[in-house]
């Protein structure tokens, strides 16, 4: 007998039979083609997934109408997340994730203001008038801490303070240092912060009676589980500056709400006052 392969039909039908041999292969339905070997099968799933893959891609580019999705543009004066990581991670972060731990000031080291001055650290600036004096609190991690707040909100205050940076746990170098207070501040007091924005580069800074310094200002935001109608976080500023002693810097911090220009004017003014003691 014929060896096994294809033949033409013996009934007369239009394809090709199958002779294995010994019998006639059933006559072949539909298209009348070929049956396929387990190879023609693998090739024709291979070319149905690669077609479904195609015709995914085409819904989703839809390039006949021109257009092409892209990603939110999260650009805004606001941050918008609930993290802000614009921050480089520290080696040794604290729990609450800031990039330095305050390093707290032991017992009650301030200093009270006399009349409507306020002395700290070999300098001193002129309060606003009708604040209260605040011991510097908002300074906890400074000696010889002063200052003074005022109550803008239930549960908010603007306020002013100023104290010393021992050069043991702060840099002796007036612009490191106020990166260093900036950043432990950001989950020590602002415990409610969704992030913070630089509102001026770095900045060197002198007094009017020529004590050299440096100088940060931010915006920090609150998140929104902070409630407060009206107030999405204060205008911040750490100016650090170098009074000459080998042991300790001197900081001046204020806080305003953000968009109070009433409270910012009266707190420029305290700032401009710095001279030393």
């Amino acid at each position: 007998m014929a060896q096994p392969g294809w033949y033409p039909d013996p009934e007369g039908g239009p394809t090709p039979r199958w002779w294995d041999g010994r019998s006639w292969a059933p006559r072949p339905h539909g298209s009348g083609q070929p049956p396929k070997g387990r190879g023609g099968l693998i090739i024709g799933l291979a070319i149905g997934v690669v077609f479904v893959g195609l015709l995914a891609g085409l819904l989703i580019l839809r390039p006949w109408d021109g257009t092409a999705p892209v990603g939110t543009d999260t650009r805004t004066a606001r941050p918008t997340g609930t993290q802000w990581d614009e921050r480089k991670t520290s080696p040794d972060p604290d729990e609450e994730g800031s990039e330095r731990p305050c390093p707290m000031a032991e017992g009650d080291d301030f200093v009270r203001g006399r009349g409507n001055t306020f002395t700290s650290s070999g300098m001193s600036f002129d309060g606003v008038s009708g604040w209260e004096d605040s011991l510097g609190w908002s300074l906890d991690f400074a000696t010889q801490r002063t200052g003074q707040e005022q109550w803008v909100a239930e549960g908010w205050v603007a306020a002013i303070a100023m104290g010393g940076l021992d050069v043991d746990e702060y840099s002796s170098d007036p612009r490191t240092a106020a990166s260093q207070v900036a950043d432990c501040m950001s989950s020590w007091v602002y415990e409610g912060l969704l992030g913070r924005s630089e509102l001026t580069d770095d900045r060197a800074y002198t007094t009017s009676d020529g004590v050299a310094g440096w100088l940060l200002e931010y915006n920090y935001w609150n998140n929104d589980d902070v409630e407060l109608e009206n107030i999405e976080g204060d205008v911040v500023v750490f100016l650090v500056l170098d009074t000459g002693d080998p042991q300790r810097l001197t900081i001046f911090h204020s806080q305003v709400p953000i968009g109070d220009d009433a409270l910012a004017t009266k707190v420029d003014a305290a700032q401009s006052s710095l001279r030393r003691a």
